[in-house]
């Protein structure tokens, strides 16, 4: 089974806030273009309002003090880095894709 991953944080000071409802429209894109079986993971610091169909991941502070090399105003997403970690399937599931909160979904995404 595929785990289609996001990543929702505070991020003090960013010019973007992306709230719960922005992880949800996710989920649901993935649901209408994906019909095969998955699961819908979020690593965040704040699980509130999320849909209870998705499975929650506490975020971890791995890289969390690393900054942005463009500026203090954009956030630090080195948390991703986690998701290489020869070990992370033991956490995500053996198969898993992951996406920004921002993308939009407008076709098949059965290739995957």
């Amino acid at each position: 089974m595929l785990s289609v991953v996001t990543w929702r944080w505070k991020a003090e000071g960013y010019r973007s806030t992306y709230g719960p409802e922005t992880v949800n429209v996710l989920k649901r894109m993935v649901r209408r273009h994906y019909p095969d079986p998955h699961q819908f993971v979020c690593v965040t610091d704040d699980p509130d309002g999320l849909d209870k169909d998705i499975r929650v991941l506490p975020l971890w502070n791995d890289f969390a003090r690393m900054s942005h090399p463009s500026g203090p105003r954009y956030p630090s997403c080195y948390r991703r880095l986690r998701a290489f970690d020869p070990e992370i399937g033991k956490v995500f599931g053996p198969r898993f894709v992951s996406l920004d909160l921002d993308c939009v979904i407008v076709n098949n995404l059965q290739p995957l």
